[in-house]
């Protein structure tokens, strides 16, 4: 018998410490628009066609989703009636979410670890990001113009800092390749 009072409070500690970790998350949005919009959450099957995974009604400007993830898993938010996504990585924890329906990729998810990374990536890279855009559209000028040595110059330019930018940020890299290869669809 006394062996059973020593091993519960044991029980007991393992029992409440697996219980804050159930991989739930919460996910608590804004955005201005008409109450009754549905927003949803979508992920790729493994033909990475999109499904719907989740939905939810806006009311007063807020919605809220609640799920479970054991791992993170990468995810896009869309706005009934808004064109294009906002990438939002599932995961354990509260995540919080501003949308902007007229700007929908200035929109921001946040809260937890992975949805910081990626902002703080998007942070990072954006210079780099705004450079490539800028080469990229001075060699369709260039080809435009019938320049085609400038043009590949240009080719070059963009590759190089597109390799520097695989390698310093290899894994953010792949998620925001992805992120941007759904929003371009």
């Amino acid at each position: 018998m006394k062996k059973i009072f020593t091993f519960l409070p044991f029980a007991l500690l393992l029992i409440l410490s697996s219980c804050g970790n159930d991989n739930s998350y919460t996910l608590n949005g804004n955005i201005a628009i008409e109450d009754g919009t549905k927003v949803y959450i979508l992920q790729a099957d493994q033909n990475n066609q999109p499904f719907i995974k989740d939905s939810t009604s806006v009311k007063s400007g807020e919605f809220i989703f609640k799920g479970m993830s054991a791992t993170p898993q990468i995810s896009y938010m869309q706005v009934e009636g808004v064109n294009g996504y906002v990438l939002t990585i599932l995961e354990n924890g509260t995540i919080n979410a501003d949308l902007y329906k007229d700007s929908i990729t200035k929109s921001n998810v946040y809260g937890s670890k992975s949805n910081d990374d990626f902002i703080k990536y998007k942070i990072e890279t954006k210079s780099l990001v705004d450079n490539m855009n800028s080469i990229s559209f001075a060699a369709q000028d260039a080809i435009m113009n019938g320049d085609v040595e400038t043009a590949s110059e240009l080719e070059k330019d963009y590759n190089k800092i597109q390799q520097a930018l695989k390698y310093q940020y290899l894994p953010h890299y792949l998620l925001l390749h992805d992120y941007y290869e759904k929003t371009a669809r």
